[in-house]
């Protein structure tokens, strides 16, 4: 899995930065909260892959 980019590493890394992304984008946002669930929060997703709920 690791070669596929599933790999323990890998994944705790997009975790690492997509909460470190939603922290950013909230503490300059006026009009509302940036919250990562689903595939994302697991590392499962990419960042360029799209699911995102606006």
């Amino acid at each position: 899995m690791t070669l596929l980019g599933y790999g323990e590493e890998i994944r705790r890394r997009r975790i690492e930065k997509f909460s470190e992304c939603d922290m950013l984008w909230n503490s300059k946002s006026i009009n509302g909260h940036l919250i990562t669930v689903g595939s994302k929060t697991e590392g499962l997703t990419c960042w360029r892959e799209s699911d995102y709920d606006h």
